[in-house]
C-alpha cells in the first residue's frame, strides 16, 4: 500500500532540484516551513563550499556507486 505523501516546490519549473516531501497530510503552512527551513540547510553547505581553500576539498576516485572501493585521494 502506498502512502499519502505532501510535498511543496516552486511553482516556477525553470528553477530545478529545491523540493521537498514529508509523510501524511500536512497543511500548506507546515510544507512552506519545512522547505524554508531545507533552503536554509542548502544555503549554509553551498555557503561552506563556496568560502573554502582549494586545499580544504578532498577530491577522491573510486570503484563502484554504492560501495566505494579502491579508494584514492586526487592530489594533482
Amino acid at each position: 500500500m502506498s502512502e499519502r505523501m505532501t510535498s511543496a516546490r516552486l511553482r516556477d519549473q525553470s528553477i530545478h532540484g529545491l523540493s521537498l516531501a514529508d509523510y501524511g497530510r500536512l497543511s500548506r503552512a507546515e510544507m512552506i516551513g519545512k522547505l524554508r527551513a531545507y533552503a536554509e540547510h542548502e544555503r549554509a553547505r553551498a555557503q561552506a563550499v563556496l568560502e573554502a581553500k582549494d586545499e580544504d576539498i578532498v577530491v577522491e576516485t573510486y570503484v563502484g556507486v554504492i560501495v566505494g572501493r579502491k579508494l584514492e585521494e586526487v592530489t594533482q
